[in-house]
This record gives structure tokens, sequence and C-alpha cells, in this order.
């Protein structure tokens, strides 16, 4: 699974990430200037709470300003957008899951994965 929000705080390891089941892999891709700083001591907590008990947590930072989506990516196939950041999730008011159509979400995905292999780890 990947998780993709610029914006990415502790709420996305704490409370989206930790709905995966346990055997899934997780991933976390936030941008580099927008991520917030709580964000890496969640992780950290992630991997001394589960060690291997559960599939990895990985996060890393695309460059500044290139993510601009929210989305969840399961299995390389199957995309949602999110119409707000993870850590403001219909909070302040309501937003949307759309689930994308299966061309639109290859590219997405595409896109998405090449931001993957290219962001730093955090």
């Amino acid at each position: 699974m990947l998780l993709v929000d610029p914006y990415a705080d502790e709420k996305i390891v704490t409370e989206y990430a930790l709905l995966a089941p346990e055997s899934v892999a997780v991933r976390i891709l936030a941008d580099a200037a927008d991520h917030k700083k709580t964000l890496k001591p969640a992780a950290e907590r992630w991997v001394q709470q589960f060690g291997k008990a559960r599939a990895p947590l990985e996060v890393r930072l695309a460059p500044t300003k290139t993510l601009h989506d929210r989305l969840i990516i399961v299995d390389n196939a199957n995309v949602w957008g999110i119409g707000q950041s993870f850590n403001k999730l219909a909070q302040r008011a309501h937003t949307s899951l759309v689930r994308m159509d299966s061309e639109t979400g290859a590219l997405k995905n595409a896109a998405y994965l090449e931001m993957w292999r290219k962001a730093t780890v955090l």
C-alpha cells in the first residue's frame, strides 16, 4: 500500500497505516518541505513497537513541491483520491474518497511509483 500526502504527519501512521493488515507493507510518500515534523518520530515508534511482527513501514520524501495529490494506492492497481490531507481528514469540512477508473489509476500509479523510486528515505 502506498499512501501519498504532501502534508503527512503522525496521523497517517497512527490512524491510517495502522489499519492495514499486518502482512501488508505500508509506504508513505510525503513532501520534503511540507511534511510535518511529527512524521519521523511516528515512523520510528512504529519500528520500535512492531519490529518484524508486521510488514514494514517505509517513509520517503519527494522533492519539494512535486506532490499535490492525496492518494491511497493498493496492490499497484487500485487508486483512490482523497479530497483533503490525512492529517485533517473530514475535520473542518466534508471530503470525498473517490476510486479512480482503471486507466487514470494506472497513470497515477506509474507516476507515483517513479516518484517513490526517486524520493529520499526519511
